[in-house]
């Protein structure tokens, strides 16, 4: 379960994952370690949390890069200076995810940038090689993940920058072959996937080890893939993404690990978190999962 899909965000952790025992969920995403941090202490640091995890049977399966709510943590698509201060951050958030179990780690590849992309490109793959390398010596692996909308493309109504940058599958295997770390993979997104006229067919040629984490969403149906936008996913059946398809191709390649919904307006969904909850996990078993 996702906290902010599920209305959660400003739940405790313990919250947050009592909400997700009492709807199901195995596991939970955490969208910044560092706001946990501040309040481990209370439970003895990151090993008494992870017990009452543990007793809870809720696995807390991967947190985000990126500063996330105006906390701390590793903003390296900006300035070199920037991306130096930010980057004294990895070491604390990586040993205290490694000391909560959290194995896994997920950022994004904006699709359009205002700076050259080819320099760029070279900048972003020497940075998260770094950060790829740090995490792994916490076992951790890094999930890169491409945004597809067309909308967020240069030239599109939202343009994250100027120049065409990475939105595709295959280009964003390419740019994990530049970073060359091996527990660099993909996160895996339904709506990039659809958005990017992807699916079961190009999943299949992948390697489980490939993939480190899957979100799932739907899209308005008649949208189309140069229509479907980011702020205006469904859940999981209630659009016309082939998520059968796309789960047949997980399960081809052997994948056995964790999906999320990834819906990002929460408030669309039900008015309160456990109303959200419960609406989410329906929506998954009727995918089977």
């Amino acid at each position: 379960m996702n906290a902010s899909c599920a209305g959660a965000g400003h739940f405790s952790l313990l919250e947050y994952a009592d909400l997700a025992v009492r709807h199901g969920f195995d596991g939970i995403d955490i969208p910044s370690l560092t706001a946990v941090m501040r309040t481990a202490e209370e439970f003895g640091g990151a090993a008494g949390l992870k017990e009452e995890l543990a007793r809870r049977n809720i696995v807390p399966v991967i947190f985000g890069l990126a500063p996330e709510m105006g906390l701390e943590g590793v903003e390296w698509r900006k300035d070199e200076e920037t991306f130096r201060r930010s980057l004294k951050n990895l070491t604390p958030i990586a040993t205290f995810a490694e000391k909560l179990g959290v194995t896994r780690c997920y950022t994004y590849l904006p699709p359009a940038i205002d700076a050259d992309p080819d320099e760029w490109e070279k900048l972003f793959a020497c940075r998260l090689r770094e950060i790829s390398r740090l995490l792994a010596a916490h076992g951790i692996r890094l999930g890169v993940e491409w945004l597809g909308p067309h909308h967020l493309r240069a030239n599109g109504a939202n343009a994250m920058g100027a120049n065409p940058f990475i939105f595709t599958m295959e280009r964003t295997l390419a740019f994990i072959e530049k970073i060359g770390v091996e527990n660099t993979g993909l996160v895996l997104d339904a709506l990039h996937l659809y958005t990017t006229n992807a699916g079961e067919r190009e999943i299949v040629h992948l390697a489980a080890s490939q993939v480190v984490h899957v979100h799932v969403s739907d899209v308005m149906k008649g949208k189309g893939p140069a229509g479907a936008r980011s702020d205006e996913r469904l859940l999981p059946g209630e659009g016309e993404v082939d998520l059968a398809g796309l789960l047949r191709g997980l399960q081809a390649i052997g994948y056995q690990d964790y999906a999320a919904v990834e819906v990002i307006a929460a408030e669309n969904i039900a008015q309160t978190p456990d109303a959200a909850a419960a609406r989410i996990r329906a929506s998954l078993q009727k995918l089977g999962l």
